[in-house]
């Protein structure tokens, strides 16, 4: 077959799943299929891991047709590859473009890709439309109108990327956290939207979060008129992250999760929350003395998981879990 007469590639070449870490496996197709009845272990051991590799490669379900690089994929010999080709390859065709595409994986990354590329637009007319008019940009969070004391009701509308009711824990609602501030409320969305980033990029775009909790707008101005920003907010965010992707836990589900750290690390840049009153210089060293030895034994217990014994608090000048001690009492 000349190159001319070769089929165009199955997947287009912006279709990437390197970030998803499965495809789908029809099983009742698997086992009903030629390769699985005449193939041996090897053969199908190698047809596996090709589709997997197919499957992180870009165009996505595709592979080089180079044997070295086959059979460095296979984890197998040269010589042996040339042997277990035939077999493994089952189900690839090659095409115009010169690669290998896997006719069963094609299909699944093209709905894959289509999947994301529809999340991603919804996103973005969530976080950038509001109500039913598209063309009316996104606002602030309401507020209740000044009534000089009597009654109204409570005619704005919220955007779509967030609830109105964002309780707190302690039943006040975000009107209570200097809403309607436009630059504080663009800065804590800026939050919430290098949250939601990070956690797409380090677990993958099917990670994404279809609008934020309830509570992470008020968490953020939390942080913000504490003395934070988003550049603080979001260095924790990707060094917490990564730590949690790195030992194999589930994605943060809201910004609540990382309320300490943040705050700590607002006290380590001594940074002080406007329009409160100065620590005075002795208490302020000892908090911040505090809070660097805290991060210090956090970061201690979480590099050295497996160390037996575990690094005891008292030598970092900390108080064991369950005794406070209240720093410059």
């Amino acid at each position: 077959m000349t190159q001319e007469t070769l089929p165009a590639p199955l997947v287009q070449g912006d279709v990437d799943t390197s970030r998803l870490d499965g495809f789908m496996l029809d099983t009742v197709k698997l086992l009903g299929s030629e390769l699985l009845a005449l193939s041996t272990g090897d053969e199908f051991k190698a047809a596996v891991v090709l589709w997997c590799r197919a499957w992180k490669q870009r165009p996505a379900a595709s592979l080089p047709d180079d044997d070295r690089i086959l059979a460095s994929f296979a984890m197998v010999p040269l010589a042996k590859w040339k042997r277990l080709r035939p077999m493994a390859l089952r189900g690839f065709v090659k095409c115009s473009d010169g690669r290998l595409y896997h006719k069963v994986l094609s299909a699944d990354a093209v709905r894959a890709g289509k999947a994301h590329k529809q999340r991603q637009e919804a996103i973005r007319k969530r976080w950038g439309k509001e109500g039913d008019d598209d063309t009316k940009p996104i606002t602030d969070p309401p507020t209740k109108p000044d009534t000089g004391g009597h009654s109204a009701e409570h005619t704005a509308v919220s955007p779509p990327n967030y609830e109105t009711d964002t309780k707190d824990g302690t039943g006040r609602d975000g009107t209570g956290h200097g809403l309607g501030q436009g630059d504080e409320n663009a800065a804590a969305r800026g939050v919430i939207e290098a949250f939601d980033a990070l956690r797409a990029e380090i677990w993958g775009p099917t990670q994404q979060r279809p609008w934020p909790a309830k509570t992470d707008f008020v968490t953020a101005q939390r942080w913000l008129a504490a003395g934070g920003s988003v550049e603080i907010c979001r260095a924790v965010f990707e060094g917490q992250m990564r730590n949690m992707r790195g030992r194999g836990k589930e994605p943060p589900r809201s910004l609540a999760m990382f309320d300490e750290d943040v705050r700590v690390a607002i006290r380590d840049r001594r940074i002080d929350a406007p329009g409160t009153p100065q620590r005075d210089p002795a208490t302020k060293r000892a908090e911040d003395d505090y809070a660097r030895a805290l991060e210090r034994w956090a970061r201690l217990m979480s590099d050295e998981r497996e160390r037996t014994p575990k690094p005891k608090r008292a030598a970092f000048g900390l108080p064991e879990i369950g005794k406070p001690e209240r720093v410059g009492a």
